[in-house]
């Protein structure tokens, strides 16, 4: 299993990542989703299980803008660098 994502950038104590969603919950996000998703292939639950990908969905579209919010920032700090 993979451990959770780490914040790509830290202000004040407090990581900010999608629409004021933390890091942890992407990754919340992620493994509920398949929790539900397996919830409801077992039960047959259909809803249940579109549920589950939409929240994984979620989770990973989160980690993701995170990742390309993180890499904007180096390019920036290092752009700020080299005009110094």
């Amino acid at each position: 299993m993979r451990t959770p994502h780490t914040a790509p950038s830290v202000t004040n104590g407090c990581a900010y990542a999608t629409e004021g969603v933390t890091v942890d919950e992407n990754a919340k996000n992620k493994a509920a989703g398949k929790a539900k998703e397996m919830l409801g292939k077992v039960t047959g639950n259909d809803r249940m299980k579109a549920e589950g990908k939409t929240d994984q969905a979620k989770g990973k579209v989160g980690g993701a803008t995170d990742d390309a919010r993180a890499k904007a920032e180096g390019v920036r700090d290092s752009l700020r660098d080299d005009d110094r």
